[in-house]
């Protein structure tokens, strides 16, 4: 993707809190963000957040994981703040709020559901105007 698309597609107007909205974010706080596997940034939460750097543990791998957000990714991150409705909520809110590690398999299907609906949505995407 160029420089220019990508500047098009942020300044794309979408409806709010769509499947369109959340896909494009995630998709662009994504490429702000070093590529994180799709799993990993629907699993990040208000707690995984310090200051201006995300800090998880790879699901995959066990990975521990520290980077530094740049500025627009935060803003980003800060749009979706003022939308939780849990403590403790999953930032992109494409996973339950009530669904914990503890809950493993439930977890593992509520990715897999967030992750097609995000791939579903990314294929749905508008043509981006000129």
């Amino acid at each position: 993707m160029s420089e220019d698309e990508l500047k098009r597609l942020i300044n794309l107007k979408l409806s709010v809190d769509t499947d369109l909205e959340r896909a494009r974010d995630v998709f662009v706080w994504n490429i702000f963000s070093v590529g994180m596997r799709i799993s990993d940034v629907l699993l990040l939460k208000k707690s995984n957040i310090e200051r201006d750097f995300i800090v998880n543990r790879i699901k995959k791998t066990g990975t521990p994981h520290r980077i530094k957000m740049p500025v627009y990714a935060n803003q980003i991150l800060q749009k979706y703040l003022s939308r939780l409705q849990a403590a403790d909520g999953y930032f992109f809110q494409m996973i339950p709020d009530d669904l914990t590690e503890s809950d493993s398999l439930l977890l593992d299907r509520a990715v897999c559901l967030a992750t097609s609906t995000y791939n579903k949505s990314l294929k749905n995407f508008p043509k981006l105007p000129n």
